[in-house]
């Protein structure tokens, strides 16, 4: 009888520990957790979570945030700002941009939220929110300048004209992160997978989206307050950088529109947006913080707006080229420019404005606009005469 009673024990024995065999081996690796992880650390420098999870160093991810960190101080203040015959910006005023853009990585909006094994990786959603930065530090921007200028009429009563330029521009951002907007919350998908040494990575194709859904950089021109020559050329408002200047190669083959025509740009087959190059008119006014004194100054009028793309759209600066013959013109700052503003799905179209410098001789214009959003370029002559 005992025997009876061991046996049917034995066997629930065995299954207890088949059972706890298979918990052993279920998959509960935090795939959305350790993307969280990594994204932290690339945008936002935070690497703590990284490092235990992973049980790694995460030095090399903080050298490389801090690498990204140096390269928008440096678009912010200027490259050669501290070369041989500059104008040297003061250690604390590149101390301070650091801290500014570094709450602005802080402030960005993403999250993880669920993943998908595929293989031996893993598709990850990613919740992300467009910062609102660029619009209201380009306004408050201009105001500061307006109010700036007309109690200095010299722009030399506080010593550096281009560092006093730079704290305006500061104080504006500042000013903006303390009570920062965004947009409504997006989906995205990037894939978390095992490199060659079985580490768990990112692509850097995948980092970039998420960064370019949750902010631009809204870098401004560095420009002389007095009208002198400065180390940095001026241009408007920019998303990233500056503008690519080289002539378009495919000008040729680019569909042709008037001015005032309102047309319709497609992605894939279906309208995206709605697009229309509204006006383009010479103007007799010069900015007092540009130097480049052009010639002749032609303002263009466009409006956009958003029929298909989840993702907001924006046609700033970096957008455009203005082709004179052969040449490309370049960007002239004014100060009562309107700034392109992101354009959501369905929403209301945006109006903008930009500014160029052409020669007095110039009687036509060639815009070509190409946005790397919508692979539908396009190009209009505008006669100036």
């Amino acid at each position: 009888m005992k025997i009876k009673y061991t046996l049917p024990l034995l066997a629930v024995g065995i299954l207890c520990m088949t059972v706890a065999g298979c918990s052993e081996k279920k998959d509960d690796f935090d795939a959305a957790g350790y993307a969280q992880a990594l994204l932290d650390a690339h945008i936002k420098g935070d690497t703590d979570e990284y490092t235990r999870l992973s049980e790694e160093s995460g030095e090399d991810l903080k050298a490389l945030f801090d690498e990204n960190l140096q390269a928008l101080v440096t678009l912010s203040v200027g490259e050669n700002a501290n070369a041989p015959g500059s104008e040297v910006i003061s250690p604390q005023l590149y101390q301070d941009y650091s801290d500014m853009w570094k709450q602005v990585l802080e402030s960005t909006k993403y999250k993880a939220i669920e993943s998908k094994k595929e293989g031996d990786a893993y598709s990850i959603t990613v919740e992300t929110q467009m910062m609102d930065l660029n619009t209201p530090v380009n306004n408050l921007l201009t105001d500061k300048l307006t109010e700036y200028y007309s109690e200095n009429q010299t722009g030399q009563e506080d010593g550096s004209t281009t560092e006093t330029y730079l704290n305006l521009m500061l104080e504006s951002y500042q000013e903006v992160l303390k009570d920062l907007t965004y947009a409504d919350p997006e989906k995205t998908t990037i894939t978390l997978s095992p490199d060659e040494g079985k580490k768990w990575v990112i692509s850097e194709e995948d980092i970039q989206t998420v960064k370019d859904k949750v902010f631009t950089s809204g870098i401004y021109p560095t420009t002389n307050i007095s009208g002198e020559d400065s180390n940095v050329t001026p241009d408007t408002p920019l998303s990233e950088g500056s503008p690519d200047q080289s002539y378009p190669e495919d000008l040729a083959q680019t569909p042709s529109h008037e001015a005032g025509e309102t047309f319709i740009l497609q992605q894939d087959g279906q309208d995206a947006v709605e697009f229309s190059i509204d006006k383009v008119e010479v103007t007799d006014e010069r900015s007092e913080f540009d130097p480049s004194n052009p010639e002749k100054v032609v303002v263009i009028t466009y409006t956009y707006k958003n029929l298909l793309m989840e993702d907001p759209v924006l046609y700033d600066q970096m957008s455009f080229k203005v082709l004179e013959g052969d040449t490309t013109c370049s960007p002239y700052y004014l100060q009562n420019l309107q700034a392109a503003d992101i354009a959501q799905k369905d929403g209301a179209a945006v109006t903008a404005t930009l500014a160029y410098g052409v020669s007095a001789s110039c009687n036509e214009i060639t815009i070509y606009v190409n946005n790397s959003q919508i692979q539908s370029p396009f190009q209009v002559t505008v006669s100036l005469s």
